[in-house]
């Protein structure tokens, strides 16, 4: 479930993310295109996540009043 999980987000097989990062030959300029596309979107993605909530309300939780 991992790889394929792994595939639909960075765009190719966790073994030739694997090759990408190593610096390993056999991995195709097209590969390598994808994989530096999809990581991008993502970093987009967690830009603007973080930009969300920190310009969200901050949430107040209601105390609890205890009764004696």
């Amino acid at each position: 479930y991992f790889s394929e999980t792994f595939k639909k987000v960075v765009g190719v097989n966790p073994t030739t993310y694997k090759k990408y990062i190593n610096y390993k030959p056999g991995i195709t300029s097209k590969e390598e295109s994808l994989i530096l596309n999809n990581i991008n979107y993502i970093t987009n993605i967690k830009n603007k996540a973080i930009d969300y909530l920190s310009h969200r309300k901050p949430v107040i939780m209601p105390s609890k009043v205890f009764k004696l």
